[in-house]
C-alpha cells in the first residue's frame, strides 16, 4: 500500500483542484468535494480495477457518483488519472464543457452515470450490482467478478428511494455492491437534525447490510473499511464515514460551505480571494519521486488478485495517480495529469495569497 503521508499529500491536491474549480467558476459546491477527497483517493489508488488503456473494459470495476454536486471531486481525482485536462476543469460549470456541474454520462473519461435527483445513484448502482450477478451466474466468475461502488450522501439517504434499494440489495445479498456513505451532518441549508434522527447503521443491518462506521477523512480506516468490504461474500456493504465538511479550509464544517463558493463570508471583508498551501508542489513532487515503485507494486498486487482480461494483461490498480504522472499517454485520451498547487492556481488565474486559509492533513 503507498505511504500514508503521500496519500494525504495527494487527497489535499484533490480538494485544491475542486475549490479552484468552484471559484473559478464563481458557482458550484465546494464543501463536499472537499470533505470527500480522502476517499475518493484511496479508491481510485488502491482498490477500484480498471484499464487506463481501456475505459470501458467490461470487466473493470464501476464507480457511481450520486450526489452530482460534488462533481469537482470527481472530476478532480479523473484528472489525476489522466482522464481530464487543466483545461477541462477550468471549464467548469461552462456553457458546453466536458465538466457540467453535474456530471453527465462518459466512459471514455470514467464517468459511469449522469447524476440526476439524489438518490437515482443508488438505484443505478444496485441495478448494475444485479447485471454483474446475472452475467456471474452464466458466464462464471472467472470473467464477471468486479465490484461496484457508490458514493452516497446525507440528502439521498433521505429520499425515499433510497429506502427501496437498501431492502432490495439487502434481500439479494449484492455482496458485489459497496456504498460509502459521507455522513457531514449536512445537507442543502441546515443541519439534517433539523429533518432525520433515525439511526441509518441500524436500518441498513436491518436490511442485511455489512455495516462500518469510520472516520471518513482518515485514509487508514478508510483502507482498511475498504478491505473489510471487498471480503464480504453474504451482503451488500454500507461504509458511514463522517466526514468534515469543507475540510481543508479554514472555518471547516459549517451550513453554507455546500451551497457556494469559498470567498468573502468565511473570513469577512479582509479576504478578498482564495488561497492554497504554499507547499503543494512538494506533494506532486513525492508522488512522482515513488511512482515507478508504486507503479510495479500495484501490477503484482493486480496479478496476485487475478485482475486478467480475456487477453491475459493484467488490469492495474491505480496508484495515487502516480502512474498517470510516471506515463501519463497511457489513458485512453492521453491527457497529462494537471499541475497542483501554486502552478495550479496560476493556470486558474487565482492569485496566491499568503493566508492560511487550508491547513496540510500531515505536518
Amino acid at each position: 500500500m503507498n505511504d500514508i503521508k503521500v496519500m494525504n499529500h495527494a487527497a489535499d491536491n484533490i480538494r485544491i483542484l475542486a475549490a479552484s474549480m468552484v471559484e473559478k467558476a464563481n458557482s458550484g459546491h465546494p464543501g463536499g468535494a472537499m470533505g470527500g477527497s480522502d476517499f475518493i483517493n484511496v479508491l481510485f489508488a488502491e482498490y477500484l480495477v480498471y484499464d487506463p488503456a481501456d475505459p470501458t473494459w467490461t470487466g473493470r470495476d464501476r464507480f457511481f457518483l450520486d450526489p452530482g454536486h460534488m462533481s469537482p471531486m470527481l472530476y478532480a481525482g479523473l484528472a489525476m488519472r489522466g482522464f481530464f485536462s487543466m483545461e477541462d476543469l477550468k471549464q467548469f460549470r461552462q456553457w458546453g464543457s466536458v465538466t457540467p456541474g453535474h456530471p453527465e454520462l462518459d466512459l471514455e473519461r470514467g464517468i459511469e452515470n449522469s447524476s440526476g435527483p439524489l438518490g437515482q445513484g443508488h438505484a443505478l448502482a444496485a441495478g448494475a450490482a444485479v447485471a454483474e450477478k446475472f452475467l456471474e451466474a452464466r458466464l462464471g466468475s472467472t470473467m464477471m467478478q468486479h465490484k461496484i461502488y457508490a458514493y452516497i450522501s446525507d440528502g439521498a439517504v433521505e429520499e425515499e428511494i433510497s429506502q427501496g434499494v437498501g431492502r432490495i440489495a439487502g434481500n439479494l445479498g449484492l455482496n458485489n455492491l459497496i456504498m460509502f456513505f459521507d455522513a457531514n451532518e449536512i445537507q442543502l441549508s441546515t443541519e439534517t437534525s433539523a429533518v432525520i434522527s433515525e439511526d441509518t447503521g441500524m436500518k441498513y443491518r436491518a436490511w442485511n447490510w455489512n455495516v462500518l462506521e469510520i472516520d471518513g477523512n482518515d485514509a487508514g480506516q478508510i483502507r482498511e473499511a475498504l478491505k473489510a468490504a471487498n471480503e464480504e461474500t453474504a451482503r451488500p456493504t454500507l461504509i458511514i464515514g463522517h466526514c468534515v465538511m469543507g475540510k481543508g479550509c479554514r472555518k471547516a464544517d459549517i451550513l453554507l460551505l455546500p451551497e457556494m463558493a469559498l470567498p468573502g463570508y468565511l473570513i469577512g471583508d479582509l479576504w478578498e480571494q482564495q488561497s492554497f498551501l504554499d507547499d503543494c508542489e512538494y506533494y506532486a513532487q513525492q508522488i512522482a519521486l515513488h511512482s515507478k515503485d508504486i507503479c510495479v507494486m500495484f501490477g503484482s498486487v493486480a496479478v496476485e488478485a487475478g485482475k486478467l482480461n480475456e487477453d491475459g494483461r493484467v488490469r492495474k490498480y491505480n496508484a495515487a495517480f502516480a502512474c498517470a504522472i510516471a506515463s501519463p499517454g497511457s489513458a485512453k485520451k492521453g491527457a497529462a495529469p494537471p499541475k497542483t498547487g501554486k502552478t495550479a492556481l496560476k493556470t486558474f488565474g487565482l492569485p496566491l495569497v499568503p493566508t492560511t486559509m487550508f491547513s496540510t492533513s500531515t505536518p
